[in-house]
């Protein structure tokens, strides 16, 4: 395992405590993983643990594991491999020593919601540490996030954004990932809270944060309720419940003060005051959209939904 400068990079990376409950499981000696679509030898090079595994070979992977027979004992050892592949290239980490190739993992996402792994493989403690690693992950990579304003298509705040969607519908991490964040103890937290929040409050063409889409550069806010996999059932109710209680105006008005606190020197700063107040002025419309976005969650049949008015 490659070194690292301190053990919270380290656990941003490495599922440590999903490997601890796990049992630290090793490879096993035979592998019959049913392939889908007759796709043979990634499970065996995943399993080797001399070369490099190639980033595709995940993407076969979860396609067994989400339509086939799942060899059990090789889904320990070859889950926590494919998290901390992903986390790498979440957060930009690469180990050359450990992983080769390319693969931007929309795959697991899908296979994760087509079929949950707990309680079918994982008990609640696994699934417990699973979770809490992704929430790990995310708040590591929103701890990268120093620019607040965008124009064009290439704001990585759509990367935190959808995965940050990603895991309220999927995983019960709702309160957990919003009592680390919103206490905005960095100003990389309060960027992220402000463009997160602005989404609410502003019209996709006059969003101060995100530069309308034009046809040359692209661009444009991106959307809450986007995420990396097909959303297909319903949010956790326990996050719903939580979205319900947390986004009141009265918790974002303080939210937004603190990030005025914060971003006091940001280059920025006047603007994040003046969405501070156009909160306030903008109230009709953050709380309908407040109720847009919790209905979406609590649906069974997710349409597919692009802009406000598709809720």
């Amino acid at each position: 395992m490659s070194k690292f400068k301190n053990e919270a990079l380290r656990d941003s990376i490495v599922p440590i405590e999903l490997l601890e409950v796990l049992g630290w499981p090793e490879a096993p000696s035979e592998i019959w993983q049913e392939p889908f679509d007759e796709v043979c030898g990634h499970c065996e090079r995943i399993a080797d643990t001399t070369k490099p595994t190639d980033l595709i070979d995940f993407c076969d992977f979860f396609l067994d594991y989400q339509y086939m027979t799942v060899q059990e004992d090789f889904l320990s050892f070859a889950f926590p491999k494919a998290l901390e592949a992903w986390a790498r290239h979440e957060l930009g980490h690469p180990a050359p020593e450990r992983f080769s190739g390319g693969w931007h993992f929309e795959g697991m996402w899908d296979a994760l919601a087509y079929r949950p792994i707990h309680p079918e493989f994982f008990d609640a403690a696994q699934f417990k540490a699973m979770a809490g690693f992704f929430v790990r992950v995310l708040l590591a990579r929103m701890q990268q996030e120093t620019v607040l304003s965008f124009r064009g298509g290439h704001s990585r705040s759509f990367e935190w954004m959808y995965l940050l969607a990603t895991l309220i519908w999927q995983f019960p991490v709702a309160e957990h990932i919003w009592k680390q964040w919103w206490r905005l103890e960095t100003s990389q937290m309060a960027i992220c809270a402000v463009q997160w929040l602005s989404v609410f409050i502003y019209d996709h063409d006059d969003n101060p944060y995100f530069d309308p889409w034009t046809e040359e550069e692209h661009g444009g806010p991106p959307q809450v309720f986007e995420t990396l996999h097909i959303r297909a059932k319903a949010a956790p109710p326990a996050n719903v419940d939580f979205m319900c209680a947390i986004l009141t105006k009265k918790n974002v008005e303080a939210v937004l003060f603190r990030a005025v606190e914060v971003l006091s020197d940001h280059e920025n700063a006047k603007q994040v005051h003046e969405t501070w107040l156009d909160l306030s002025r903008r109230s009709a419309v953050f709380e309908r959209r407040v109720k847009k976005f919790t209905t979406l969650m609590r649906r069974d049949k997710q349409e597919f939904v692009t802009y406000w008015s598709d809720i």
